[in-house]
């Protein structure tokens, strides 16, 4: 068995000052207090998209570039994936220079089914390849993305 944790769904480190890699955190404490124990770090990431109410006469959905759409992929995914890498190795004690692998519990895009159109489906399929290409860049560091 592999264990890991906390398993963070839609992780926004950046919030509030990446409060949760300062001290009392809850990734930095999590980290320090239980890294020595654990295989694996473990989070989902997934771009989200929001949207308002569409026109009920216009065929058009809002642009997903907009506040409604939070996206894990690409440069941010990158920096999500740096930062925690890099925090396993200055909190955990035993790291001897050495990240925590990370087990990707869940990953991909989503919109809510209230507001589907064929459009979705390429901003689904492109938030799952993005993730699945970062990840492969590092294979020995992903211990398994499901």
């Amino acid at each position: 068995p592999v264990v890991c944790g906390p398993t963070a769904a839609f992780p926004e480190y950046q919030e509030k000052n990446f409060e949760a890699w300062r001290p009392g955190g809850m990734f930095h404490d999590f980290v320090t207090q239980a890294g020595p124990s654990i295989d694996a770090l473990s989070v989902h990431f997934y771009d989200t998209f929001h949207p308002p109410k569409p026109d009920p006469d216009s065929d058009l959905f809002p642009d997903p570039f907009t506040k409604n759409f939070t996206v894990h992929s690409g440069s941010n995914l990158l920096a999500e994936l740096d930062l925690q890498e890099s925090a396993t190795i200055v909190l955990n004690p035993s790291s001897a220079g050495k990240p925590l692998p990370l087990l990707v519990s869940e990953y991909g895009g989503g919109v809510p089914a209230s507001t589907y159109s064929p459009g979705h489906n390429w901003w689904i399929i492109r938030s799952t390849v993005v993730k699945m290409m970062a990840f492969m860049e590092r294979p020995d560091r992903i211990l398994k993305a499901l």
